[in-house]
C-alpha cells in the first residue's frame, strides 16, 4: 500500500526487519528528485531535524 507515493510505515518496517533493501521502484519519482536545503530556513543550533525517535520505534 502506498501513501503519498511512499510505502506505508508497516510495509517499510517489515522490509527492514527482513533485512531487505527498500526498492526505489516502490517510491514515487517525486521523492527521488526531492532536494532539501534547510540552510535558509533555520540556523544549525536551532535545528531539530533528527529522525532518531522514529527510527527507534521501527527497531
Amino acid at each position: 500500500m502506498l501513501t503519498m507515493g511512499l510505502p506505508c510505515a508497516c510495509s517499510l518496517a517489515k522490509t527492514i526487519k527482513e533485512g531487505k533493501p527498500i526498492s526505489l521502484d516502490d517510491i514515487h519519482n517525486h521523492w527521488k528528485r526531492l532536494k532539501f536545503d534547510v540552510s535558509d530556513l533555520c540556523k544549525e543550533e536551532d535545528a531539530d531535524l533528527s529522525l532518531l525517535p522514529e527510527w527507534e520505534v521501527l527497531q
